[in-house]
């Protein structure tokens, strides 16, 4: 039986950029301008790759195989949150794309690889602040250097781009000599996967990203800034797992990190947003599909109403991946949320025709 809670799969045009694999996602939901209370509407950044660009070998006899769904970043809208058009993007040799590899910086991170990590909404601060504020996608990137195994993007480091419209992103140079934000150090080889928030009591950014250490372990750490641009490391490890994702208690108070680990999405909770995380959970496992090998990358979102919806990436044995959706109902009899549930597309396939 085939996977029935896919709300983006790759590009059926092998010409695309995003023909092969597409994970990443990164979800928000917006209410229309003069519409109801139940009318929303939901915009998804994710990243995007095709078969031919990172399978193989180049020109100079080295691997090119470079992990994850990483080469350019897409948007897409949807009226429901479950079926999804693409955007055109702001690339026109290169249709759908709004963020692609670095081409301009021959020395940058990013001139092989690029992964979004998120895309956070305007916000106003003393340190950041335009006419209508400024959406900012964080993403990690390797360049064409290859580590001891011929393999390229065994070194991570991490970058943000800005934009007025959230369409057409224009990278900032950062402070490092490659022009990343964040490098790794002291016992980390890559830092991956930044996941942002805005904390609203201390007036400042925090950053959830994923650590590659030297003996291989994958790591979620927090670095702290005031302007979203300049960061300062903890190097605490939060969790042990990768990918990151934030869901803030509505009305304020605990917070749940979400996280990829052992081919499964598991959770811990914490009273503070930079606090210590605790009771680790098993939220979601892969379904039970022979060609499904592993799920992660989650990323909630909590509609007008309460609901909870986690899209997450799930990945298949021959290397593609899609884009999934799982639900959660709120329990207010025992004010709690219900259990996930993978939410089968197919009942609202004749919605939005």
């Amino acid at each position: 039986m085939a996977v029935n809670n896919v709300v983006l799969a790759p590009s059926t045009d092998p010409k695309l950029f995003d023909s092969f694999a597409i994970g990443s996602p990164k979800i928000h939901c917006y209410q229309r301008d003069g519409g109801g209370e139940d009318e929303y509407e939901y915009v998804m950044w994710f990243s995007g790759r095709d078969k031919a660009t990172y399978t193989g070998v180049d020109e100079n006899g080295n691997k090119n195989e470079i992990d994850g769904t990483g080469g350019s970043f897409g948007r897409a809208t949807s009226k429901n949150g479950l079926h999804w058009q693409r955007a055109e993007g702001s690339y026109e040799e290169l249709p759908g794309v709004v963020l692609g590899l670095n081409k301009e910086s021959w020395w940058g991170f990013d001139t092989a690889m690029v992964e979004l990590g998120c895309v956070t909404l305007p916000v106003n601060t003393d340190a950041v602040l335009t006419e209508s504020g400024i959406f900012m996608c964080y993403y990690h990137g390797a360049d064409h250097n290859v580590d001891e195994t011929g393999r390229k993007g065994g070194k991570c480091s991490i970058g943000v781009a800005v934009s007025q419209d959230g369409m057409s992103f224009g990278r900032v140079e950062g402070e490092n000599p490659d022009n990343s934000i964040l490098l790794p150090s002291d016992d980390e080889v890559s830092v991956m996967y930044p996941e942002v928030i805005f904390d609203t009591s201390t007036k400042s950014f925090v950053m959830f990203y994923t650590a590659k250490l030297s003996d291989n372990t994958l790591v979620i750490r927090t670095a702290t800034g005031k302007d979203g641009f300049k960061w300062s490391k903890t190097l605490k490890t939060v969790a042990r797992g990768s990918r990151a994702a934030v869901l803030s208690q509505k009305g304020g108070g605990k917070f749940t990190l979400f996280y990829e680990n052992d081919n499964s999405i598991f959770s811990m909770t914490s009273e503070k947003l930079v606090g210590a995380y605790e009771n680790e959970k098993l939220e979601l496992s892969a379904q039970e599909e022979e060609d499904v090998i592993s799920i992660g990358s989650p990323n909630l979102v909590r509609d007008f109403s309460g609901r909870v919806r986690m899209f997450y990436s799930t990945r298949f044995s021959d290397g593609s991946s899609k884009i999934t959706l799982a639900e959660r109902e709120r329990d207010e009899e025992n004010d709690s949320q219900t259990a996930w549930k993978c939410t089968d597309i197919k009942q609202f396939e004749l919605e939005f025709v």
